[in-house]
C-alpha cells in the first residue's frame, strides 16, 4: 500500500477525533483585547502540547508584544515536519475568534461544541478552527502512521487575524 493511501485511510477514520479537537479548541476562547479577550496564549499552549505529543520538535514561537493581554504578548507558532524533499508546503490557520455576539442568537453555549449528526456548532468551529483542526489531525496522522511526507510540511498558527493582523504572522 502506498504511504499516501495509508495516510488517507487513517484520516478518514478520524471524525470523532476531529469533533473532540473542535470541542477542545472552542472551550479556549481566544478573543483579542479589542473584543475584551485575553488573546491566544492558552490556545497556543494547547496546540504546542499536541504538536509535542506528535513528536514534532521543530516548533518556533514568535511572540508579538502586546501589553493589553495578561501574557504581554500574542503568540504565533511555526512548526516544521521534515519530508523527503526540503521544499515545503505551508498551511496556515489563525487561533483567534470573534465574540459570540447576542446570546439570544445561540441555541446553546457558543463556547461548548454542540453536535447534531455530522454537524457541529460553536464559536470559531468554521472560522478558523476547521483549518487548525485539519492541521493538527494531519500532524497526528503522520505520527500515528509513520508516513514521511514527500514535501516538508510547515504549519503556521497565527494570532490576531480577526482584528487587523498587527500581531500575527
Amino acid at each position: 500500500m502506498r504511504q499516501c493511501d495509508t495516510l488517507i485511510r487513517h484520516l478518514r477514520a478520524q471524525s470523532e477525533r476531529a469533533a473532540t479537537l473542535q470541542a477542545e479548541l472552542t472551550a479556549l476562547p481566544s478573543l483579542g483585547p479589542e473584543n475584551g479577550g485575553r488573546g491566544e496564549t492558552e490556545k497556543a499552549a494547547f496546540i504546542e502540547g499536541l504538536l509535542a505529543a506528535c513528536g514534532i520538535t521543530d516548533v518556533r514561537r514568535v511572540d508579538s508584544p502586546d501589553d493589553r493581554v495578561p501574557s504581554g504578548s500574542r503568540p504565533n507558532l511555526v512548526a516544521r515536519v521534515p519530508g523527503e524533499l526540503s521544499r515545503t508546503l505551508w498551511i496556515f490557520g489563525h487561533m483567534d475568534v470573534v465574540p459570540a455576539g447576542d446570546p439570544a442568537a445561540w441555541t446553546s453555549d457558543p463556547w461548548r461544541v454542540r453536535r447534531e449528526g455530522d454537524l457541529i456548532y460553536g464559536r470559531g468551529v468554521e472560522d478558523n478552527q476547521q483549518a487548525v483542526t485539519g492541521m493538527l489531525l494531519l500532524a497526528e496522522a503522520l505520527a500515528a502512521t509513520g508516513v514521511k511526507p514527500r514535501l516538508s510540511l510547515g504549519l503556521v498558527f497565527m494570532a490576531d487575524e480577526e482584528c487587523g493582523s498587527r500581531h500575527g504572522l
